[in-house]
């Protein structure tokens, strides 16, 4: 356990493992480090079982006090316990990677733990002003699009998938006057997307979660 206190006087917060039943299984004092430097101590509950569900209780703890609790095992050293991680073998959702793809950019893990990038389809230069909006994200069928500059215009919608295969293409739908449209993502698998937006010559893209 690492704690550290806001202020400029070290510290102790009382730690309190307890069965979900209430039984207390061991109680420990852990300090607290100054002016934001963490200080950091180890405690140990001998012979806990397995799939079980148990309660860390902290006391006397004063106000401006953090604190992070770490694990023993954490087999692919990415900082997140084995039993809390969603990708046991490599990084978690969400880390930077390179997927070896020179055509997408913005290279993640995705939730099925491997790495991918949004397709560039020629858009790596800066979009026009004006922001693509989109709610909600994650989408079930319904997403709404704002674009300033798409306020009553003609607008085209692509969709396509990670891989950048055409899945939705909709031509020549009407934003209307705050430059708002839905589009019907109800034929889609969950999983991620890139949206591309086409109006008045200009193109802005986002991605999009389909849940």
């Amino acid at each position: 356990m690492s704690a550290e206190h806001a202020g400029t006087e070290e510290g102790t917060v009382l730690l309190t493992v307890m069965q979900s039943s209430g039984a207390t299984l061991g109680t420990f004092t852990a300090p607290v480090g100054a002016s934001s430097t963490p200080l950091t101590s180890t405690f140990t509950v001998a012979d806990l079982p397995a799939s079980t569900l148990y309660t860390l209780y902290l006391s006397d703890v004063t106000c401006g006090v953090s604190y992070r609790l770490h694990c023993a095992t954490d087999n692919d050293g990415d900082g997140v316990c084995d039993g809390a991680d969603l990708c046991p073998d490599g990084p978690e959702p969400g880390t930077p990677c390179d997927d070896g793809n020179p055509q997408t950019v913005d290279d993640l893990i995705t939730d099925a733990c491997d790495c991918q990038g949004d397709f560039t389809t020629g858009l790596a230069d800066a979009e026009p002003a004006g922001a693509l909006r989109l709610w909600p994200n994650p989408a079930t069928d319904a997403l709404w699009l704002e674009v300033d500059q798409t306020r009553g215009a003609a607008v085209h919608v692509i969709v396509r998938d990670l891989t950048g295969r055409l899945v939705i293409v909709q031509a020549s739908l009407q934003a209307n006057a705050q430059g708002q449209l839905m589009v019907d993502l109800s034929p889609l698998t969950p999983g991620t997307y890139m949206i591309e937006v086409q109006a008045n010559g200009q193109r802005w893209s986002r991605r999009v979660v389909k849940a």
